[in-house]
């Protein structure tokens, strides 16, 4: 089987390894290059180097810490480079795994479709409609592979809850819900002062599409999802998990109205996108259940009252998401999946965190027995 052959038939990312998993011949290794290694793009280095599949034979990242770390865990075996087209000119890479902030994600994924290199890019896809749909026709006319790392579908609480949705224990869905509450406070990330960027960082090119911006420290790094020149905030963060699951339980591929209301209310720094909104999307007819059906994303970033108690199921919750059908309520809680009133879910926590599988009743939250947390899956 070459290299082609085995990438088709990837159908799910694997917690133990890395997120391109890959069944390779005895003597078969996919030679890979890394573009953007800050928290997630390290992580992904990680995944693929246990597969003990892949040479890393380059990695580009405009932030010199940022690369030298990432060169380092190779045992100074690959090629550091600052600007990513260098690891693109290389003749001798099959693949390509980019991490970058989202508004550096469609130039590289559409110049390595170019060069003839498969790619793996985290979610979101693009930061822009116009961007992905230019991904989606560069991986077509150059025939190439490209997988989005949206993570969930490899959870095993994520393909309980498709296959009871699916069964038709909960009938014809016609609601799903999903939301997400985080404890930022109010003072969120500060406000701190525009500034000259660090020597080890070329902000240019960290910018590179983007509008040109005084440096700053919140608009950099892993803070980058908060301004609108790089991310779209919580909802191409979180949202893109928690949707792509609806769309793949429900078997649809996109809605037909979108409406959106919310702001940033609370926080007072100098981030730019919303804290507090709802997201309504309406949808045609499914294939898991032949009707149409709404689908709400709810988010509020500042819950004040996100610490109360000790126990792992007195805290609020990251996430949740559950579909409503005529004669009962499927839950996806705290890293658990099951139908309401019966007491059997499957689950396993999320990111490490130790948390209580659990299902919520009309009449109470109801605590199950805990969990095992999922394998080493970290962000």
């Amino acid at each position: 089987m070459n290299r082609r052959d085995f990438a088709r038939k990837v159908t799910a990312l694997s917690l133990a390894t890395s997120p391109l998993a890959r069944i390779l011949g005895a003597n078969d290794r996919i030679r890979m290059g890394f573009i953007g290694v800050g928290g997630m793009g390290t992580a992904d280095l990680q995944y693929f180097l246990r597969t003990g599949q892949v040479d890393v034979v380059a990695i580009a990242d405009p932030y010199g810490p940022h690369l030298e770390a990432a060169v380092g865990l190779t045992s100074g075996q690959a090629r550091g480079y600052k600007d990513f087209r260098q690891v693109l000119d290389l003749k001798d890479i099959d693949a390509v795994a980019i991490a970058t902030p989202d508004h550096w994600h469609a130039i590289p994924t559409i110049m390595a479709c170019e060069a003839g290199k498969d790619v793996f890019v985290e979610k979101p896809l693009s930061h822009t409609l116009h961007e992905g749909r230019a991904i989606v026709q560069a991986a077509q006319k150059h025939d190439r592979v490209v997988q989005v790392g949206t993570q969930q579908r490899s959870a095993a609480h994520f393909q309980k809850a498709v296959e009871l949705l699916r069964s038709g224990k909960i009938g014809r869905v016609t609601s799903v819900e999903t939301w997400l509450l985080s404890r930022r406070p109010v003072s969120g990330f500060g406000n701190p002062p525009d500034t000259d960027p660090p020597q080890s960082l070329d902000w240019d090119l960290w910018l590179g599409p983007a509008p040109y911006h005084v440096y700053n420290p919140n608009r950099c790094i892993q803070n980058f999802r908060w301004f609108w020149d790089y991310s779209n905030g919580m909802l191409t963060d979180w949202g893109v998990h928690l949707i792509d699951v609806v769309h793949w339980a429900m078997g649809v591929e996109a809605p037909r109205t979108v409406s959106f209301a919310g702001g940033k209310y609370v926080v007072q720094d100098n981030t730019e996108t919303p804290d507090t909104f709802d997201v309504t999307y309406e949808y045609p007819a499914s294939a898991a259940s032949g009707k149409e059906f709404l689908l709400r994303f709810h988010c509020r970033l500042t819950n004040d009252h996100a610490d109360q108690g000790s126990e792992p199921w007195h805290r609020i919750l990251w996430n949740r998401w559950h579909a409503s059908g005529e004669p009962g309520r499927l839950h996806l809680v705290a890293g658990a999946a099951g139908i309401e009133g019966q007491s059997d879910p499957i689950g396993g926590g999320r990111f490490g965190q130790p948390l209580v599988a659990a299902l919520c009743s009309r009449a109470e939250f109801s605590r199950l027995r805990p969990v095992a947390p999922e394998a080493e899956f970290g962000r």
